[in-house]
């Protein structure tokens, strides 16, 4: 049964393994296509070649010592491959004990997320977009309602919305004017 299961995942999830001292010892087809790389450039190399860290910050340390001493952790990082194209990823790194009880190798488990974290940033820039666009709309409704006489009516001629300077000039309050005709 644990071997299905691990099958399973081994055939649907990226899945590499590595030393505790971070060099890779086994990665599974699926992880190999999607760094659009063979076997043998893989293993043996340090998780820093490929991952998007300072091998030297504080922070990357911490994350190895805490792996050292049994925690699994999980992140967001960003491998970058040889022909330049940037993917992101999910993990999970989980050290795997001996039969001694010892941490013998990391495992790590990833998820490709790089379309959706594209089209997240595609929808904030839409979104700054739209948000820039709104207030040109403001600031010409604005200089329109400041400067000239305005009378919005739908097609049969009901008044919709009028400015300050329309019922100074036709001397009816706004409430007089909404929903008659014109």
């Amino acid at each position: 049964e644990i071997t299905g299961i691990l099958n399973a995942i081994n055939q649907s999830t990226l899945v590499a393994e590595l030393g505790v001292n971070g060099r890779f010892t086994g990665i599974n087809d699926p992880f190999l296509v999607l760094l659009e790389t063979q076997r043998d450039q893989v293993i043996g190399k340090l998780h820093s070649d490929f991952a998007q860290v300072d091998p030297y910050s504080g922070d990357y340390k911490e994350f190895w010592s805490s792996l050292k001493r049994g925690a699994s952790i999980s992140n967001t990082e960003m491998y970058r491959l040889n022909s330049g194209k940037e993917l992101w990823l999910r993990q999970t790194f989980t050290p795997i004990l001996s039969s001694e009880g010892k941490i013998h190798k990391i495992l790590n488990i990833a998820v490709d997320i790089t379309e959706n974290r594209s089209l997240r940033e595609q929808l904030g820039s839409r979104e700054v977009e739209i948000t820039r666009r709104n207030l040109d709309l403001k600031t010409l409704n604005e200089a329109v309602n400041t400067s000239l006489i305005k009378c919005e009516l739908d097609p049969e001629g009901i008044i919709l919305d009028v400015n300050k300077n329309y019922t100074e000039v036709t001397g009816y309050s706004r409430k007089e004017l909404l929903g008659r005709n014109y």
